[in-house]
C-alpha cells in the first residue's frame, strides 16, 4: 500500500496539475481510494483534442524526469515518468474527462470504498495481490459478469440500497 500524503506531496511536486491545466488533468490513482498495493502508480487522465501538441508540451515539461517514456502517442496518448519515487502514468484523450472510462471507473470505486469502507478495501488489495487489476478484482468482488472494465460501469446505476445490500459480505 502507498502513502496517500506522500502520493500527494508527488502530484504537487510534479505540478502536473498547473503544467496541464489546458488539458483538465485530473487524479483518477487507485492510491487515493485506499485501493492500492505497494505497486500501484499515480494515473492522471487529461483531455485533449490535439494529441501532437499535448506531446509537445508534456516533453517540453516532463522529458528530463527519471524514466520518462513516450509509451503510445495516439488515442490514447500514454505517457510515463517518475516523481519523489511515485510512477505516473498519463493518459490522453479527446473525450472529455467526466466521459472517459477511467474517471467514471474512478467515481465508482469512490462510492464502492465510501460504502464498503475496510473490509471492502481489504478484500480488493487481497485480490490484486494475487495478480488481479482492479476492476477485474471489483467486478469479481461484485459477482459483475463479462468484460469487467464494461461491467463495473453498471454499478453506477445502482440505488444505494442496491450497492449496500452487494457489500454486506465485506462487514
Amino acid at each position: 500500500m502507498q502513502d496517500r500524503e506522500l502520493a500527494q506531496q508527488a502530484v504537487d511536486r510534479s505540478a502536473v496539475l498547473t503544467r496541464l491545466a489546458a488539458y483538465t488533468p485530473t487524479v483518477v490513482s487507485t492510491i487515493f481510494v485506499g485501493l492500492d498495493t505497494s505497486e500501484s502508480d499515480i494515473d492522471i487522465i487529461c483531455y485533449c483534442v490535439n494529441a501532437e501538441r499535448f506531446l509537445e508540451t508534456v516533453q517540453t515539461v516532463y522529458s528530463r524526469a527519471p524514466g520518462f517514456r513516450i509509451c503510445k502517442s495516439r488515442d490514447p496518448v500514454v505517457v510515463e515518468f517518475m516523481v519523489a519515487g511515485f510512477r505516473f502514468e498519463i493518459y490522453a484523450c479527446d473525450t472529455p474527462i467526466t466521459e472517459q472510462s477511467a474517471y467514471r471507473h474512478y467515481r465508482i470505486m469512490e462510492r464502492l470504498v465510501a460504502a464498503g469502507g475496510s473490509p471492502f478495501q481489504n478484500a480488493v488489495r487481497l485480490l490484486k495481490l494475487e495478480g488481479y487489476k482492479t476492476e477485474p478484482a471489483i467486478a469479481r468482488l461484485l459477482n459483475l459478469p463479462g468484460d469487467p472494465w464494461k461491467a463495473i460501469l453498471s454499478v453506477e446505476r445502482w440505488s444505494d440500497a442496491r450497492l449496500q445490500q452487494a457489500l454486506t459480505q465485506f462487514d
